[in-house]
């Protein structure tokens, strides 16, 4: 079953981990920090791409239960402690404690290429808003 990978006016299909791979790596090549949607199986995943050291992952459960990936590391971003995300024209801003390294994010976004649908199970998960996983939505200017 394929997998949709969307960002604005982005939309591929994949069909493998090699070929989602490839469209991560070009929305990383030519964006700043992006949220990217990954959607099969009736449920969605989120990943917060483009810093070099922290990644955010979000999955939304087909009975609409939205979970936040966690990670113990610590993992900080390039010595800043904010995690911001473009996403339809609009910043959305997590706390520290949401960043995963992107390795992480990325081994989580291949097995829900070949288990759509499903939680991935390389990442702890948490139910959003359990433990400050909120996020601030802001429009381009930062209101």
């Amino acid at each position: 079953m394929p997998v949709l990978v969307s960002f604005g006016d982005v939309r591929r299909e994949v069909n493998s981990v090699v070929e989602l791979d490839d469209a991560l790596d070009g929305l990383v090549a030519t964006n700043d920090p992006i949220l990217v949607e990954l959607a099969g199986g009736a449920a969605v995943m989120n990943l917060g791409i483009g810093f070099r050291d922290a990644a955010v992952a979000m999955f939304l459960d087909t009975d609409g239960q939205p979970w936040c990936a966690r990670s113990g590391d610590g993992v900080t971003v390039d010595g800043n402690t904010e995690l911001v995300f473009a996403k339809n024209g609009t910043r959305h801003q997590f706390f520290a404690n949401a960043a995963i390294a992107p390795s992480e994010m990325r081994e989580a976004a291949r097995e829900f290429v070949r288990t759509p649908g499903k939680r991935p199970t390389r990442v702890t998960w948490v139910r959003e808003g359990i433990d400050a996983f909120t996020m601030t939505d802001q429009d381009e200017h930062g209101s």
